[in-house]
């Protein structure tokens, strides 16, 4: 049984190859492979049709390390063109409102949760910035794709095997670059943004990994401050993945600040 539920997650999530890149952008271009038959785009829902282009009002800070700041967001495009000063002017007008500053020739780290099978087009258009202007910083694509299965069907000795031995939708392997990443010395102000389209599901699955793993929220609150930017509920795909995700670190690496890991 156990075998069979590997086979079945191995096939409907993704895993990610390879290196992440180098901190402070010192290579334009980092692509990872992935396998997987199944695809997830966010459609807008309604009333959140105008997130399809860049919204700065998705901008939120999660972390700072020295003079590196992580942000999460929604895709910087508008009219099929990468928006890099419209974002670039939001992340100082953030950091300016909390009372910080950031140099004006700060690098950005674009960190995209977009898949090739259905958001090529957007993925080309970032990506094609940062070759053709790659003094800006650097791109890298991971894609998110959420977890069908909900571990709370299953029974807990199988979901442990699985937690333990599963990449599932690659968050180990991205959680584990990023805390490279922002641990790693910039000799200038460096911007790692994280997004997928609207800004809310997938970005919201790794927001949540990520403040839980390294910032000491509970499933609940990661849960909560989704929610908050969202203004709703995170899609059931996303949501399975950060459950996968949060038993992981309180069952198998004995994380005591996870708590309760629900059905919400």
């Amino acid at each position: 049984m156990y075998r069979f539920l590997f086979f079945i997650l191995s096939i409907f999530s993704f895993s990610a190859y390879g290196k992440a890149p180098p901190p402070c952008c010192e290579k334009s271009i980092t692509i990872h492979p992935t396998t997987g038959i199944h695809s997830y785009i966010e459609e807008p829902i309604q009333g959140e049709e105008h997130l399809i282009d860049f919204h700065h009002e998705l901008l939120c800070l999660l972390d700072q390390q020295q003079n590196l700041f992580l942000f999460r967001g929604n895709l910087p495009e508008k009219k099929k063109a990468f928006e890099h000063d419209a974002l670039v002017s939001a992340i100082k007008a953030y950091i300016a409102k909390e009372g910080g500053h950031i140099q004006d020739n700060f690098k950005i780290m674009d960190l995209s949760f977009l898949n090739n099978l259905q958001e090529h087009e957007a993925i080309e258009i970032e990506k094609d910035w940062f070759t053709i202007h790659p003094e800006t910083g650097c791109f890298w694509l991971h894609p998110l794709y959420g977890a069908l299965i909900n571990p709370l069907d299953l029974d807990t000795k199988v979901r442990d095997a699985i937690a333990r031995d599963h990449d599932t939708d690659g968050l180990k392997t991205l959680m584990a670059h990023l805390g490279k990443i922002i641990q790693a010395p910039c000799s200038s102000d460096f911007v790692l943004y994280m997004h997928c389209r609207a800004g809310k599901d997938r970005t919201g699955e790794a927001s949540a990994c990520y403040l839980m793993q390294y910032k000491g929220y509970s499933y609940k609150q990661a849960i909560q401050f989704d929610e908050e930017i969202a203004k709703r509920k995170l899609s059931f795909l996303s949501m399975n993945a950060i459950r996968w995700y949060a038993f992981y670190l309180r069952d198998i690496k004995n994380m005591t600040t996870i708590g309760d890991i629900d059905g919400k």
